[in-house]
C-alpha cells in the first residue's frame, strides 16, 4: 500500500510496531499457513491460532483476526484456558510462553524444561479438568510435567527407552486427566520399543502399551467423550488406550472427536471425512472449503465452537484459509479478514499500471493452496486468482515487457509446482509453468506433450525462475517469442553396477520456447554429477536465469546443490554462462566461495539469486549461500561477465540472501533480501554505490524477512515490495541522508534545530547520531523527534547506525508482567563495531528511581531460546542515559561478529508516572 502522509500512517499502523513513511507495513494477502487452533468454553466467540510463525486471535467467532504476540516466532501450538478467558499458552521450538491478558503480552515460563540450542519442544497437553497439570514433550529429551500451570517442570519416568527415541505426540484423556497417552517416533523401533506409552498417574510415569502396528504417530490421539474409544495412527483402542487394534478402513491421518458426540472427523490433504462408528467406515464431510478454486483444501486442524447448538465447525487449512460452517450445516466459507500469514515467494508490479501487483505463495509442501494473489490498488486489498491455474505454489512471476500498454492484454508467465492433491495421478498434473494473456486474471498451461522428452510434469519438479527475451518479437511487434524457465528437474542414478557412474538427466532443468510457450525444448547441458549405483549423487539445480540485454544469446544461470551422499560434493555449481542461447554452458564461478574453503576442488556454494546490470551487462551480482550450514549468505560481483567474482557484501547480515534487485531507474542502487531468526535477523539491504557498501532498510520488517523483491518506480518516491512468510510488505522510501533509518525530515525536527545531541552538526548529517520518536510521540501524527542517541567508538569504527526506530516492547519479544515501557523501546544496529558508548537522551522527559534501562536479547549469543529482558548497566543524568554495548555479549541480538543489534529502553514497575497515561 502507498504510504502518503503521517496521519494516514498513524491510522493504519496503530496496532503494530511504530510504522511511518520509511518503515515497512503490510495489508495482505489475507491467507494462512496454519499450524494450531484452540477454543475455550470461557470465551465461546474467541479463537486462537498459530500460522506461519505468528499468533492470530479472533473475538467474533472468526469473522475478523488480529495478530497477537508479534514478538513470538515459529509458534507450533497454542492453547486457551477452559475457565480463564484471557490465559493462553504458546509453544515455540525452544520456549513455552504464557499470556494472561488475552494474547497481547507474553512471558516465557517453564523452569526445568530443556533450554538452549538443544531444546526442541514440540507438543504440550493440558488436563482440561485441572489446567495446572501440563505435560510438554521435547523431541529428543522426553516428557516434562508441571503441576503449577507451567511455572516449573520436572522430567517424568519412562523406563526402557532405546537410543535416539523421538517423542512425537502427547494427550490427556478429557474424561480422566490421570490417563495420558504418549507416542514415540523412531525409525529403529523394535518389538521391545512400542510406539505408544501410557500413564495412569497424570504423566508422572509411563509404561509401554502393546500395539499391533509399530508406527510413527505424529498427530496425537483422538479421545471420544462418549465412550472409552481412542483413535491414533490407524489404530483404535476401546479401553482408553490400554489395548489397541487396527480399524479396518481408518486412514492414518489426524482425527478429532466432537465433544459430547459420537462423531469422529478425519482430516488430511484430500479433505475431511466423518465416521460415526469409530473408524470402521466414514463418508466425505463438508463443502466449500476450497482454497485454489478447484480442489478441497488440505485441512490441518478442526475445532468446534463451544456450546454452539446447532453445531458450528471451524477448520484451518495447512495452506490457505480459516473456514467456518454455518450453524448446523456442513457448508463452509473462508473467513480471513486480518489473517495475514501467507509465505510470499514471488512478486511482480505492472510496469505501466503500478497499482496492479501480483504475489505468489511458495513453500506449501504437499498442500493445495491459493498460489497466486492479485491487487489492483497497490496492495491495499487482494483477490485470489485461480482460473485455469493448476499450480499449488508460485516461485516467480514475470511480465512480458512488450505487452504492457494495456493491463487487459498483458502477457505474464508464472513458475511453480502442481503437487496436490496427493491422489492426483502424475499424468494429470499440470506442467510447472503457466501463462496469462489478460494481465493475470486467467491462466492456461501448455499440454505436457509440448515439452519434448518427458512423460509427465513430475519430471519437471518445482519451477523457480523465468526469463523473457524482449528482443524476440516477430517483426518487432507483439509479445516476446523466446522465454526460458528453470526447474528442479529429475536426475537419476543407475540401480545396479559398480564403481562411480554418471547420473542421468530424466527431467531437464532448463527449458526454452521460441514460439511464446506453444512448444518447449530442453537446453540442459548442465552437469549431472556422479553416483555409486543405487545411491544418489549431488547435482546442481537451476535457479535464476538472466539475459544479456545487449546480446540476447548470452545467458547466465545460477544453481544450488541437491545434495547426495557425498561428504564434500565436488560437482560444478554456482554460476554458468552460455553464449549460444542455452545450447551449451560454461562454469563461470571463479572467486565464488566453496562448500569447504579448505578443499579447493569442493563445489561452489549455492547461488540463490542473480542479477545483471541493464546498462553494463558485464556487471552481475550473485547471492552466495551456505549449501548446508557453514556461514551466512553474501553478495558477490563480477565486472567481466562472470570470468571472476569478488565479495561485494560489506554491511549485509542474516542467514542467507534469497533475492537481489537493481533499481530500474538508478543502476547504482541494488537491494538484497536476507532471511534470519531472532538472534540473527534478516532484512532488506540496499547499496547506493554499486555494491561497495550496504545499509539495512528493515524497520518493522519481520525477522524472518524477505525472499522476494519488486519495485514500483512510477511515483515521486520508490515503493519497494518484499515477500515474507507473513505476507507481502512494502515501504515508501524517503530521503535519509545518513542512512540511519529516520528520515531527514524527522531528524531535522529534533530539539535544538535538529541537533539533538548539541554537537554542532545536524543529526540528519551524522551516521553515528539518530533522532527518533518515543512511543508516546509515535502514536501522534505530526510529532517531532524526541529521542536522540549517539554512539562513540571504543573498539571498531562504530560510526554507521542502521534502522534506528521505536517499538512497543511487546512487539520485539515477550514482555515482563512486572514492568512497563511507557516510552517504548529503541532498536538500532551498529556496523563495524566491537565496543561503543551509547548516550540516549529523552528530551522533555523526566525519570524517577523506579526506572531502569532494560535490554531484550539472548543470554547466550546465537541461541534464540535464551532471549529475555535484563537490566543494562546504565547511568542516568536527568533524562540522559549512558551505557556501553559490546559485540557478542549478553543482550546483543546479532550473532555475527563486529555487528551489534540493541533493543531496549527505560522500564518501570508503575504505569502512571510523570504524565505517561
Amino acid at each position: 500500500m502507498r504510504l502518503i502522509s503521517a496521519s494516514f500512517v498513524a491510522l493504519i499502523c496503530a496496532s503494530s510496531a511504530f510504522c511511518a513513511v520509511g518503515s515497512w507495513s503490510t495489508n495482505g494477502p489475507e491467507a494462512a499457513q496454519g499450524s494450531s487452533l484452540s477454543v475455550s468454553p470461557a470465551a465461546p466467540d474467541a479463537i486462537l491460532l498459530s500460522a506461519s510463525g505468528a499468533i492470530f486471535k479472533s473475538t467474533n467467532a472468526g469473522s475478523t483476526w488480529t495478530r497477537r504476540g508479534t514478538g513470538l516466532n515459529s509458534v507450533f501450538q497454542v492453547w486457551m484456558h477452559p475457565t480463564l478467558a484471557n490465559t493462553h499458552l504458546a509453544l515455540s521450538a525452544g520456549r513455552l510462553y504464557r499470556s494472561t491478558n488475552g494474547g497481547t503480552n507474553w512471558s516465557a515460563i517453564g523452569a526445568g524444561l530443556p533450554s538452549g540450542a538443544t531444546a526442541s519442544l514440540t507438543r504440550f497437553s493440558v488436563d482440561s479438568a485441572n489446567p495446572n497439570m501440563i505435560l510438554v514433550i521435547d523431541l529428543y529429551q522426553g516428557v516434562f510435567r508441571s503441576t503449577n500451570g507451567g511455572l516449573n517442570f520436572t522430567a517424568t519416568s519412562i523406563p526402557g527407552l532405546e537410543p535416539q527415541t523421538e517423542f512425537s505426540a502427547i494427550n490427556h484423556d478429557p474424561n480422566n486427566g490421570l490417563n495420558v497417552l504418549l507416542a514415540l517416533c523412531n525409525s529403529g523401533l523394535t518389538s521391545t520399543q512400542r510406539s505408544f506409552f501410557r500413564s495412569t498417574d497424570g504423566g508422572l510415569s509411563f509404561v509401554p502399551v502393546p500395539t499391533s502396528n509399530i508406527g510413527c504417530a505424529l498427530d496425537g490421539f483422538a479421545f471420544s467423550t462418549t465412550s472409552g474409544v481412542v483413535i491414533s495412527n490407524a489404530q483404535r483402542s476401546s479401553d482408553s488406550g490400554a489395548t489397541w487394534t487396527n480399524p479396518i478402513t481408518m486412514p492414518n491421518e489426524p482425527a478429532v472427536y466432537r465433544n459430547g458426540a459420537n462423531e469422529l472427523y478425519v482430516f488430511d490433504r484430500n479433505g475431511v471425512r466423518l465416521s460415526i462408528d469409530h473408524g470402521d467406515s466414514y463418508s466425505n464431510f463438508g463443502s466449500g472449503y476450497i482454497d485454489n478454486g478447484t480442489d478441497l483444501s488440505s485441512i490441518g486442524n478442526i475445532a468446534f465452537k463451544p456450546g454452539a447448538v446447532p453445531a458450528v465447525t471451524y477448520m484451518l487449512s495447512r495452506a490457505g484459509s480459516f473456514f467456518k460452517s454455518g450453524a448446523g450445516t456442513t457448508a463452509f466459507t473462508a473467513s480471513n479478514s486480518g489473517l495475514i500469514a501467507s509465505n510470499i515467494r514471488a512478486v511482480a508490479v505492472h510496469p505501466s499500471s503500478s497499482n496492479v501487483v501480483l504475489a505468489g505463495w511458495g513453500d506449501v509442501g504437499l498442500e493445495t493452496a491459493p498460489a497466486l494473489f492479485r491487487s489492483t490498488n497497490s496492495g491495499a486489498s487482494w483477490t485470489r486468482i485461480s482460473s485455469g491455474l493448476g499450480l499449488d505454489e508460485i516461485r516467480d512471476i514475470e511480465i512480458d515487457p512488450n505487452t504492457t500498454a494495456s493491463v487487459a492484454s498483458t502477457v505474464l508467465y508464472a513458475a511453480g509446482w502442481d503437487r496436490a492433491p496427493l491422489n492426483t495421478p502424475l499424468a494429470s498434473r499440470r506442467p510447472s509453468i503457466a501463462k496469462s494473456t489478460d494481465g493475470g486474471v486467467t491462466w492456461s498451461h501448455p499440454p505436457i506433450s509440448a515439452f519434448a522428452g518427458i512423460a509427465d510434469a513430475n519430471a519437471q519438479g518445482r519451477a523457480r525462475n523465468i526469463a523473457i527475451d524482449r528482443s524476440s518479437q516477430i517483426g518487432g511487434t507483439g509479445p516476446s517469442q523466446k522465454v526460458y524457465f528453470s526447474t528442479r528437474g529429475r536426475i537419476t542414478c543407475p540401480g545396479t553396477g559398480a564403481g562411480i557412474v554418471a547420473q542421468t538427466i530424466v527431467g531437464p532443468r532448463l527449458w526454452k520456447t521460441t514460439d511464446a510457450g506453444m512448444s518447449w525444448t530442453s537446453m540442459d547441458s548442465l552437469p549431472a554429477g556422479t553416483c555409486t549405483p543405487g545411491s544418489f549423487g549431488a547435482y546442481p539445480v537451476a535457479k535464476d536465469i538472466v539475459i544479456d540485454p545487449s546480446a540476447p544469446n548470452t545467458l547466465y544461470v545460477s544453481t544450488f546443490l541437491a545434495l547426495g551422499s557425498e561428504t564434500t560434493p565436488t560437482v560444478a555449481n554456482g554460476v554458468f554462462k552460455s553464449t549460444d542461447g542455452g545450447a551449451t554452458w560454461v562454469h563461470s564461478s571463479n572467486g565464488l566461495p566453496r562448500v569447504d574453503s579448505a578443499i579447493p576442488t569442493s563445489s561452489v556454494r549455492d547461488v540463490l539469486a542473480l542479477e545483471i546490470d541493464p546498462i553494463n551487462p558485464q556487471i552481475l551480482y550473485a547471492a552466495s549461500n551456505p549449501t548446508s550450514g557453514g556461514g551466512p549468505g553474501r553478495v558477490y560481483k563480477t565486472i567481466n561477465g562472470g570470468a571472476n567474482w569478488t565479495l561485494a557484501s560489506t554491511g549485509i547480515s542474516g542467514q542467507d540472501v534469497r533475492a537481489l534487485l537493481i533499481d530500474p531507474s538508478d543502476r547504482t542502487k541494488i537491494y538484497a533480501a536476507s532471511g534470519g531468526n531472532s538472534t540473527n535477523p534478516g532484512g532488506v539491504y540496499f547499496s547506493a554505490d554499486s555494491g561497495i557498501t550496504w545499509n539495512s532498510t528493515s524497520i518493522a520488517l519481520p525477522v524472518s524477512s524477505a525472499t522476494a523483491l519488486a519495485m514500483d518506480r512510477s511515483g515521486a518516491e520508490p515503493i519497494l515490495y518484499a515477500g515474507t512468510n507473513l505476507g507481502l510488505w512494502d515501504i515508501t522510501q524517503v530521503a535519509d541522508l545518513d542512512a540511519d533509518g529516520p528520515s531527514n525530515a524527522l531528524e531535522s525536527s529534533a530539539p535544538f534545530n535538529g541537533d539533538g545531541n548539541q554537537d554542532g552538526t545536524p543529526d540528519q548529517n551524522q551516521t553515528r547520531v539518530a533522532s527518533i520518536l518515543s512511543l508516546s510521540n509515535a502514536q501522534r501524527a505530526g510529532s517531532a523527534a524526541d529521542v536522540t542517541f549517539s554512539v562513540t567508538a571504543i573498539d571498531g569504527d562504530c560510526t554507521q547506525i542502521n534502522d534506528a526506530s521505536t517499538y512497543n516492547a511487546g512487539d520485539v519479544g515477550p514482555e515482563e508482567t512486572s514492568l512497563v515501557y511507557p516510552l517504548g523501546v529503541i532498536r538500532f544496529e551498529l556496523l563495524n563495531c566491537t565496543r561503543a558508548t551509547v548516550n540516549v537522551r529523552y528530551h522533555n522527559q523526566s525519570f524517577d528511581s523506579s526506572y531502569r534501562f532494560r535490554n531484550f536479547g539472548p543470554e547466550t549469543i546465537g541461541n534464540p531460546n535464551s532471549v529475555a529482558w535484563r537490566d543494562v548497566n546504565a547511568t542516568r543524568n536527568g533524562n540522559l542515559w549512558t551505557f556501553v554495548m559490546e559485540d557478542n555479549t549478553t543482550g546483543d541480538n546479532r550473532e555475527e561478529a563486529n555487528r551489534i543489534l540493541f533493543i531496549g529502553g527505560p522500564g518501570t514497575d508503575q504505569f502512571f508516572r510523570n504524565g505517561f497515561e
